[in-house]
Order: C-alpha cells, then sequence, then structure tokens
C-alpha cells in the first residue's frame, strides 16, 4: 500500500484502514450507513456547523472500495426505487 492516501481532504494511513477494516467486520452487518456515522464518531469528523461528515465518509470508503483497499457489505436496500426518474422542469 502506498504511505498515505488523501480523499475528500483526509489522509488515510495503513493505521485507518486496519480500523475501518475492523469496523467493517464487527460491525458491517448493519449497513454501509451505520459503518459512516461509527466512523465519524470514532474519528470526530465534523463539518463546520457540527454534524458528523456523513455523505464525505460513505463517499470515502466507496473510493477505498473502488480501489480494492477495503471490502465493503452489500447495500442493505437500493440507493433509489425502481423505476426512479428526476423530474425536469
Amino acid at each position: 500500500m502506498e504511505k498515505e492516501i488523501q480523499i475528500r481532504r483526509r489522509v488515510i494511513t495503513s493505521d485507518d484502514l486496519e480500523l475501518i477494516r475492523q469496523l467493517v467486520a464487527t460491525e458491517g452487518h448493519h449497513g454501509r450507513t451505520h459503518l459512516s456515522r461509527r466512523l465519524c464518531q470514532v474519528w470526530q469528523w465534523r463539518q463546520a456547523n457540527g454534524a458528523y461528515r456523513e455523505i464525505a465518509c460513505r463517499e470515502l470508503l466507496r473510493k477505498l472500495h473502488q480501489r480494492g483497499l477495503i471490502v465493503l457489505p452489500e447495500r442493505l436496500r437500493p440507493a433509489r426505487q425502481v423505476g426512479y426518474r428526476n423530474r425536469t422542469f
């Protein structure tokens, strides 16, 4: 592995990857949203308004998964309902 990876302005070290893998192994059955919330809590990764950076964390997890550095659990439900279409005005 590379020494450090930077995703969403967060530097990910090998220790961070090990923490994420451990979290996935112990709590992955709860789903990806749960994993991102827990990781934000562990890292105290917050926005300027104090809310956790959950969306950024989910993107970070997806990118690590795409690079083959972690294995995320399958989605518990699809991102959108079948047949959903954005409305254009």
